[in-house]
């Protein structure tokens, strides 16, 4: 599990990095979108370690990777000769899976564990004296904390999935000729590096 935690927000941090390192040479669309979506990752994986809220915070995880898989995907193939052939199987995966995931096991978990019942379902052993569970059921401020950040965190997945079957949909229509959302740069203002000449989608 710290294995787990540790390699999940290292490859979170890198990526932070990254986004802000190719902002200065070009600016994406969803650059703000992006950056708070890194802010809160990198907040929840640090705090819910410190704090030792690792039984949740591995379910979080684990089921943005499972979309996670077919995002990785659609974006190795996107640009190569093969993807007439993946996107439409990727196209029908990525939504199911998003949706699931994200947008339906995901804020049933937030509302469960950290707005219902917090303590119980975090803490099952908190009755055990001397139990790890007992030590820690009295953070119950940092609990509402991650609960505000997750809440946070849907809000973008809603947006995200939204723009996915935008997305989906332009692709059916142009037979899937359309490229990877996510690659749409804007002029920058900064003077080093532009693209005035990146497709509409």
């Amino acid at each position: 599990m710290k294995f787990y935690y540790l390699a999940s927000l290292g490859y979170h941090m890198m990526s932070t990095f990254k986004h802000m390192y190719d902002s200065w040479f070009l600016v994406k669309k969803d650059f703000l979108e992006m950056l708070l979506h890194h802010i809160l990752t990198m907040g929840l994986f640090m705090f819910s370690y410190m704090i030792n809220l690792t039984k949740v915070g591995s379910l979080v995880m684990f089921l943005h990777d499972i979309a996670d898989v077919p995002i990785a995907l659609l974006k190795s193939v996107i640009e190569t000769t093969f993807k007439k052939a993946i996107i439409p199987i990727g196209s029908g995966w990525l939504p199911i899976a998003w949706f699931y995931t994200r947008l339906w096991v995901f804020p049933q978990l937030i509302y469960h564990c950290f707005l219902v019942h917090p303590i119980p379902m975090i803490f099952p052993n908190m009755n055990l004296e001397g139990h790890r569970d007992a030590l820690l059921s009295h953070i119950h401020p940092m609990i509402l904390f991650h609960a505000l950040f997750l809440s946070c965190l849907f809000l973008l997945h809603i947006y995200w999935f939204s723009q996915l079957v935008k997305g989906i949909y332009k692709s059916l229509r142009s037979g899937f000729d359309s490229k990877d959302v996510h690659s749409q740069i804007e002029s920058t203002s900064r003077g080093r590096l532009t693209n005035k000449s990146a497709p509409t989608r």
